[in-house]
């Protein structure tokens, strides 16, 4: 697990199918979000205080962007997974359910918890023991929201997923920490949906090829 985030970064930046399949929906992401924000800002948060702007600002990116990326990511999320397991394996071995809208309304709705997480996150934070355990929770989920089309190959039900994810929770905690860190670095964060599928993918992979052994 510790050489696994520079494996994804040399795949991501080394391969070039890697490369266009995880940039497309950060940049989308990144140019839908400041869109948004731009349109926000002229409509009503220009006319508030700058000490009351920039807090609801940063605020309504996150949340924005939190929708908006994990709706962009959808498409590319299967291509990604295969091209990783092509390269490790020359093969897809695990294959991936059919593409539908139960799949879409699946994410769409997760996306919608998330905001009210976001939401519920930002106004418990400034209490320091539930803050953390705040924070905690925070990493999971983002964790979670690349591995879950992952574990979806496994386990259909949602149940199933949440075992498969609680069954590796100190990595996957380790992993959604580092996620979590790198989304609020400039720039970084960008590139950070695909890069981010690409570190959750080989991460599983080699947990099941492990598991073989």
């Amino acid at each position: 697990m510790v050489n696994t985030p520079l494996k994804a970064l040399r795949l991501f930046f080394g391969k070039p199918k890697l490369f266009v399949l995880g940039s497309l929906p950060g940049l989308l992401t990144f140019c839908l979000s400041s869109a948004l924000l731009y349109w926000a800002w002229i409509s009503f948060l220009g006319d508030t205080t700058l000490w009351l702007s920039i807090p609801i600002g940063m605020l309504l990116f996150l949340l924005i962007w939190l929708v908006v990326g994990n709706i962009s990511l959808l498409p590319f999320e299967d291509p990604i997974i295969d091209e990783c397991q092509r390269i490790k394996w020359s093969e897809v071995k695990i294959k991936s359910p059919p593409f539908g809208l139960r799949r879409i309304g699946r994410e769409f709705i997760f996306s919608l918890f998330l905001i009210l997480f976001a939401l519920f996150s930002s106004i418990i934070s400034f209490i320091p023991i539930i803050g953390w355990f705040s924070f905690l929770l925070a990493t999971w989920l983002n964790a979670y929201s690349f591995l879950a089309t992952l574990y979806a190959r496994k386990e259909e039900s949602f149940s199933g997923r949440i075992k498969l994810f609680f069954a590796d929770i100190f990595h996957n905690t380790a992993l959604g920490i580092f996620l979590t860190i790198l989304l609020f670095v400039p720039v970084i964060n960008v590139f950070l949906l695909g890069y981010a599928q690409i570190l959750a993918t080989l991460i599983f992979l080699d947990r099941q090829q492990a598991k073989l052994r």
